[in-house]
């Protein structure tokens, strides 16, 4: 079996010595370096399945190689090991896209079983070879197989997420492997054409209705997101949705969906595609209401 790759970066000889035995006992195949410069240097030989950096040292430090990475493979996770005082930056950084974090002095089986949750995302640890997920996407495109392992790792965020790309990209089809990929795969997949309900009826349809909520609900209708149950809810062309409808509710809905009039909350994620550039109304909203973005070029 393939051992998972970390590349360890440590200006501490001592510290990076003892980091390389716990995780080569661990089942891990392990580079060692000692600053961010050779951390480059040695990324751009060979791809690791995972990196596990310091965050003080000297030239490049931590955060600095963590942005200088993320720019390169956005797949790539990234864990650092920070001292207290600088538990804000890498909090921080965790919402630019780091992996995780860990204080020191680190617990040992915790930092082995990030790293061991890093590399089950990017389908490099021995025991994730099921591609099962990404089955109705083929492909031998370079870029392709980059926005995959992206996906991968969104489809473990607890975010909506925007997809975008041009009529015929697949859209759905990369919204329905996210459903696959992620912790909600067990729960209903609902896509939603947004552009093909008529745009009186779509907050209903989307949100439901209660019986007298109006004239003509003679009955309880749970909604589409309600119907989703704590899966993903696809909202395809949503730039076709009426902007106050796209304010008011589709960004709220990154969090809870609640039928009209009940009391009853039930979350479900939100998976939004665009087939043309979104407005800038939708794009200060969507990032106020903490959108991960994912592009399909076509």
């Amino acid at each position: 079996m393939k051992k998972p790759a970390i590349l360890v970066v440590d200006d501490d000889a001592a510290l990076r010595e003892l980091i390389t035995l716990r995780l080569e006992a661990n089942g891990f195949k392990v580079e060692a370096v000692d600053s961010g410069e050779a951390a480059l240097a040695q990324l751009a030989l060979a791809r690791p399945d995972a990196v596990l950096t310091d965050m003080q040292m000297g030239g490049i430090d931590g955060m600095a190689l963590f942005r200088a990475i993320h720019a390169r493979d956005p797949s790539l996770p990234v864990i650092v090991l920070t001292a207290h005082g600088t538990i804000p930056d890498a909090v921080a950084a965790t919402q630019q896209g780091l992996f995780g974090y860990l204080t020191k002095p680190y617990d040992a089986p915790t930092l082995v079983d990030l790293l061991k949750r890093a590399t089950r995302l990017t389908g490099c640890s021995p025991e994730t070879h099921d591609d099962s997920w990404r089955s109705d996407i083929v492909t031998a495109s370079p870029a392709m197989d980059t926005l995959l392992a992206e996906a991968r790792l969104a489809a473990q965020i607890d975010a909506a997420l925007m997809i975008q790309g041009e009529s015929g990209t697949g859209k759905e089809l990369l919204a329905r492997a996210i459903h696959r990929a992620s912790p909600r795969h067990a729960k209903p997949f609902v896509a939603i054409n947004c552009g093909a309900i008529p745009a009186e009826l779509l907050e209903s349809e989307l949100f439901g209705h209660v019986k007298g909520a109006f004239t003509g609900a003679g009955r309880d209708h749970p909604g589409l997101f309600l119907s989703a149950q704590g899966g993903t809810v696809f909202l395809d062309e949503i730039g076709d949705m009426p902007a106050p409808l796209q304010v008011k509710r589709c960004c709220a809905c990154c969090r809870k969906a609640k039928c009209v009039r009940s009391a009853r909350p039930k979350r479900a994620r939100s998976t939004c595609a665009f087939s043309r550039r979104p407005t800038a109304t939708w794009r200060r909203r969507s990032s106020a209401a903490s959108f991960a973005k994912t592009c399909i070029t076509g």
